[in-house]
């Protein structure tokens, strides 16, 4: 160490107080590790600064531009940074001036581990200069540390619970003392001393070993880009940097598939899985995990990017994204989550012999290709496709084969949440036209839910067509006689529909000996029938102020669609011509559900 002069504020490392003086050398700083004392402090410090151990694997920091909110001290040069002056790195948050962060070493947070793996190994504490508060004591010594802003100690970025004052941190690390928990989300974090990278772009060479921790369950997530007006971008960032960037997969950069296979090669992990996007993003990530073989399926939490996100809202994981703030408190609340099943159903569609293929074949063809096609091949948007003849769906390109031409071979969709025939799949038909001719006028939830309430006000005031003239229904083989007064049928399966409504009787209706229906559960094998009398209705069962018409429960359900119309699933509308539809249970896929979940998923789960 030598004694030096300080230009500005500046606090010693030993003791915690501030450096007086205007002239001469005030106190003492070592060129190697940067600590600054006073001259008196000196002897409370090691010989040793432990320079170059402190973290034994190199890697770059991720510097951006921050707004710094009080006095803060730079790890460079140990100044205070002025206003505008500062730079913060993204993954480990070490603050340093504009003018110094590219002395900064590559001491950075590692995701991977360059030595062999070795079942059972410690993770150690990975410590960051001035992350923590006051309060703080030293793990070591226990001698408090302060982190008001300058640099009396450091702090785990892992477990974001241990401090260690800077004349400890040589000796734990000297020790092996540091051993890390992980923090509150290690039972979902990939620990980076049990990941080994043969190739950081192929997932098919990553080696995974087995940490001695219990209630181990990792959370492989898979993040749709293109939902919640481009937040997906953001969360891929924040993510990687709460979890371990080995555990998040772009969807657009092959689909699901690869992190399927990544969870298929570690069998002996019990893994979880995120699905970062709206209800057609949860529709492929579970189709892809059906095609699948695994010795435990692991069940699917949502981090919800759409619209109307009633995946995610029945399950308890939120009714949507609007700040990377929210991430940390969604990944705590899936610590303590508990897994049960949900019922998914098949949907045939056979189209009538009669059909006349004149009439606009193509536009019905692509309509229905597109609803298919997104839920098994290509990355929904979260963007139903159009029904116009004039418009190509959202995710076509310029490339894409050509429509196939409609004919009588059934078509199979899957329906997680609901499918609807009439007046709403019809208003939905006219949103995501109008989306799809002018995409600079949807930039986000907000936005897209008040054009939805434009196009759903303007056909209130428009005769409809009674459902009863549309179609005829069975439920479990049995004629159902329709109130003509209904202008849409809907199938529910999960106790949010519309953004958030429920659509069934409440458990004190259900028991009634009046009403032959039973509650609606998610895993029971039965799908719910409901309906609405007309638009203003639709409108208020959107807006939970009335209950639905209710109709049936049954483990069939077949419909005889007796001329064209509008029809959705999951939030996919399109025109469908006259048809026989069928729609019988699937699967059972396993999902995570939160203490925030809808009480009919909380009341009887199996």
């Amino acid at each position: 160490m030598k004694g030096v002069h300080f230009g500005g504020p500046t606090v010693c490392e030993a003791c915690h107080k501030m450096i007086w003086g205007f002239t001469g050398k005030q106190g003492k700083k070592c060129f190697n590790c940067k600590t600054s004392v006073h001259h008196e402090c000196v002897s409370k410090l090691q010989d040793d600064c432990g320079f170059g151990i402190r973290w034994p694997i190199q890697t770059p920091h991720e510097f951006k531009h921050a707004s710094l909110i009080g006095p803060t001290f730079c790890s460079v040069c140990r100044d205070l940074i002025g206003p505008g002056n500062g730079m913060r790195c993204h993954t480990c948050r070490l603050i340093a001036h504009t003018t110094c962060f590219a002395e900064v070493e590559d001491t950075c947070v590692s995701y991977s581990n360059d030595r062999p793996l070795v079942d059972g190994q410690k993770q150690l504490h990975h410590w960051v200069q001035g992350q923590g508060v006051s309060s703080d004591s030293c793990s070591s010594c226990k001698d408090r540390v302060s982190f008001n802003g300058h640099f009396g100690g450091y702090r785990c970025h892992w477990c974001q619970a241990h401090a260690c004052s800077s004349k400890c941190l040589v000796e734990v690390n000297k020790a092996n003392k540091g051993n890390c928990s992980m923090g509150p989300l290690g039972s979902l974090r990939l620990r980076p001393v049990d990941v080994q990278l043969h190739s950081s772009d192929d997932s098919s060479k990553w080696e995974i070993s087995s940490p001695p921790l219990k209630n181990y369950s990792p959370i492989i997530a898979f993040v749709n880009p293109g939902s919640g007006g481009q937040m997906g971008e953001i969360v891929i960032k924040e993510l990687s940097r709460l979890l371990n960037p080995r555990q998040v997969f772009n969807l657009k950069k092959g689909g699901p598939v690869p992190g399927l296979k990544f969870i298929q090669r570690h069998p002996t992990i019990s893994w979880s899985i995120l699905a970062c996007g709206g209800d057609g993003t949860v529709a492929w990530v579970l189709q892809e995990i059906d095609k699948m073989t695994f010795t435990k399926t692991p069940p699917v939490a949502v981090l919800p990017l759409g619209t109307g996100n009633d995946f995610s809202r029945a399950f308890g994981c939120g009714s949507g994204f609007g700040d990377k703030k929210e991430l940390k408190p969604l990944l705590t609340s899936l610590v303590h989550a508990k897994e049960t099943t949900v019922d998914r159903w098949t949907m045939t569609l056979t189209p009538s012999p009669s059909l006349s293929l004149s009439s606009s074949p193509s536009s019905l063809a692509s309509s229905l290709d597109h609803v298919e096609e997104s839920q098994t091949s290509s990355p929904p948007s979260d963007s139903p496709p159009s029904s116009s003849s004039d418009t190509p769906p959202a995710s076509a390109s310029e490339d894409s084969p050509p429509p196939r031409p409609l004919s009588a071979a059934p078509k199979k969709i899957i329906i997680n949440n609901y499918m609807s025939i009439g007046t709403d799949a019809k208003i939905a038909v006219k949103f995501h036209h109008h989306r799809n001719e002018h995409p600079e006028l949807y930039n986000g939830q907000l936005t897209n839910l008040m054009w939805y309430a434009k196009f759903g006000t303007e056909d209130i005031f428009s005769k409809q067509k009674p459902i009863s003239e549309i179609l005829t229904l069975k439920v479990d083989d049995k004629p159902i006689t329709l109130p003509k007064k209904l202008v849409v049928l809907l199938l529910v399966n999960l106790p949010s529909c519309y953004g958030g409504q429920y659509l069934w009787l409440d458990e004190k209706s259900a028991l009634s000996d009046k009403i032959p229906q039973g509650p609606l559960r998610v895993n029971d094998g039965l799908i719910e029938v409901v309906g609405a009398s007309s638009a203003a209705h639709l409108a208020q069962l959107q807006s939970g102020l009335v209950s639905p018409v209710i109709i049936a429960q049954g483990k069939t359900i077949d419909i005889s669609l007796l001329v064209k119309h509008a029809m959705q699933v999951d939030g996919e509308p399109w025109v469908q011509p006259s048809s026989s539809i069928r729609i019988e249970h699937k699967t059972k896929s396993a999902v995570l559900y939160t203490s925030s979940a809808h009480a009919t998923v909380k009341a009887n789960v199996k």
